[in-house]
């Protein structure tokens, strides 16, 4: 912001970015205050990045060289020419050289001679020498009047005194004091010299920058070289010297800001926005780095790193964006002896890890079968954390399929047949000591039973009376040559206390009577057996008297 032209910097930005600035060419026309811009574009990063923000340099009196002392004049035919240069402000509102005082007008100088004053002199490049042709009345004179020329590439010259305009047939108008006739230069539209003013200059007429622009105008952007129509600008030269002031939409906010939200109702202080209009027009863009995770939505996380937002203020999609679901989470990626979470979690970040998505595969040596099952064995790991009836039980097992041939010697089958502790039963749940009849109670015979003997083995725990009992022998049965001698078989037969009769039970010793009067002796007499008879004596007429009698009668017998 300044009149300085051609400038030239070196600007280094460290990975620190610290910049560092080297002048390369100091250009001209700077003066103390000037603002000098660096674009944002041409400032890049060790990164390769460009800057987010425009270089602003703004210039004090140490940084402007004085480069109008005592120049050395080159060229021409002479020699020893100086001369000092006066810097001030251009009919253009530029900064630049506005005159020559010749210092030192050297010696044998010609007409028509150009020269130099050099570029580095200048503290500019070559390309921006400033050369002077000398006229024959610059001969010798150390002092003379100069003027702007109409060449685009020489900006100013040492050049004839104005001739006064006057008002006549010959001169009828004029311009910046020159006469507009036939051998005039060629000007900008001219103003009348006023009547009777033969021995006035015209008056110069103002430029557009002088002009006060109504509401909502503002001068044009290049008013500095527009002319009103007379000495002072006036209502009719509004449309030559305003235009409409720009509204902040138009306005490029630099690379940290963004156009306000009411931009469309704001406008540039010009025609055009500059750099001036940033605060009317721009808002600093806000940032993601303030967002908490409260601010995203429900499976949703904060970007990282946290994005520029478009705005003053950031949206919820700008800062967040949708957290990962173990969902798509490959099962290869889990732990040994881990599955997938189910359901399927939501992680919290983008990229799920291990931990977030797998647990512990579940084990059946902790679960608990429902009744009537028990967990296999080995107790197998489930196919996911939590394990189920059907992966960690089976039915438990029942006595009733047991083979007896599994037993022990002297064992039976348990009855009523158990369940059993595991899916395959074992000896000791099915079997059992078999029962002895020689602990069964002669009760539990049927009438006309007796116990076996010897009492047999049963064919269960507990024995039956079948397997225990038999029915008891008869004396029926028995024959005579089993009794012993001098026994009869008892008449009637009686029943034996075991299946086997034996001769105690059936036989008796052999009994005879003897009646004689009113008495009856009854006399055991031994004798020896007499097959198929029996034989009594009785006699009931008989008297007897005295043992001798009786004695006489045996022995007779």
């Amino acid at each position: 912001d300044g009149k300085g032209q051609a400038a030239t910097f070196d600007v280094t930005v460290d990975e620190t970015g610290a910049v560092s600035v080297e002048v390369v060419d100091g250009g001209f026309g700077y003066q103390a205050g000037d603002v000098v811009t660096i674009p944002a574009a041409t400032l890049v990063t060790p990164e390769n990045v460009a800057s987010n923000a425009n270089l602003v340099i703004v210039l004090t009196a140490d940084d402007v060289v004085n480069y109008a002392n005592n120049i050395a004049l080159a060229g021409g035919s002479g020699s020893g020419a100086t001369a000092n240069l006066v810097v001030g402000a251009l009919p253009t509102g530029d900064t630049g050289v506005t005159g020559i005082t010749i210092v030192n007008p050297g010696t044998d100088y010609a007409a028509g001679d150009t020269l130099t004053i050099p570029g580095a002199a200048l503290g500019s490049t070559a390309s921006t020498n400033l050369e002077i042709v000398l006229k024959a009345r610059d001969i010798n004179v150390r002092e003379t009047i100069w003027c702007y020329t109409t060449d685009p590439d020489t900006r100013w010259e040492l050049c004839d005194p104005v001739v006064p305009c006057v008002a006549s047939p010959t001169c009828g108008a004029c311009n910046f004091g020159l006469c507009a006739d036939s051998s005039g230069g060629q000007l900008a539209a001219p103003a009348d010299c006023a009547e009777g003013a033969s021995a006035d200059f015209c008056p110069v007429k103002a430029f557009c920058t002088v002009m006060s622009c109504s509401t909502g105008y503002a001068p044009v952007a290049d008013a500095d070289t527009k002319l009103c129509s007379g000495t002072s600008c006036l209502p009719s030269d509004h449309d030559v010297c305003c235009g409409a002031v720009a509204p902040c939409t138009t306005m490029v906010c630099p690379a940290d800001s963004v156009l306000k939200d009411d931009a469309g109702t704001r406008v540039c202080q010009g025609v055009e926005c500059t750099d001036v209009d940033v605060a009317a027009c721009c808002d600093t863009r806000d940032s993601c780095a303030t967002y908490v995770q409260d601010d995203c939505p429900v499976n949703s996380i904060l970007r990282n790193p946290p994005p520029s937002c478009v705005a003053a203020t950031c949206l919820p999609e700008e800062c967040c964006e949708s957290a990962g679901t173990c969902n798509g989470f490959d099962v290869a990626n889990c732990p040994a002896d881990n599955v997938l979470i189910s359901p399927a979690p939501v992680c919290a970040a983008v990229t799920c890890a291990p931990d977030e998505c797998c647990e512990a595969r579940g084990s059946c040596s902790t679960f608990a079968c429902a009744a009537g099952t028990v967990t296999q064995s080995p107790a197998p790991q489930c196919a996911s954390a939590a394990c189920t009836q059907g992966e960690c039980c089976e039915p438990v097992g029942d006595c009733g399929t047991f083979d007896v041939g599994s037993c022990g010697a002297g064992e039976v089958l348990r009855s009523p047949a158990p369940a059993c502790a595991a899916a395959a039963c074992t000896a000791p749940e099915c079997c059992v000591a078999a029962g002895s009849c020689s602990t069964f109670d002669v009760s539990g015979c049927a009438a006309g039973e007796v116990k076996r003997d010897p009492a047999p083995t049963c064919a269960a725990e507990s024995c039956t009376g079948p397997e225990c009992c038999e029915a008891a022998g008869d004396c029926a049965n028995f024959l005579q040559d089993d009794c012993p001698t001098g026994e009869t078989l008892i008449a009637p037969p009686p029943t034996c206390a075991a299946a086997a009769c034996t001769a105690a039970e059936c036989c008796e010793v052999s009994t005879r009577r003897l009646i004689g009067g009113n008495a009856t002796i009854s006399v055991s007499i031994p004798m020896a057996p007499v097959t198929n008879s029996t034989m009594f004596v009785e006699s009931s007429n008989a008297v007897l008297g005295g043992f001798a009698a009786l004695l006489a009668l045996v022995l007779a017998w």
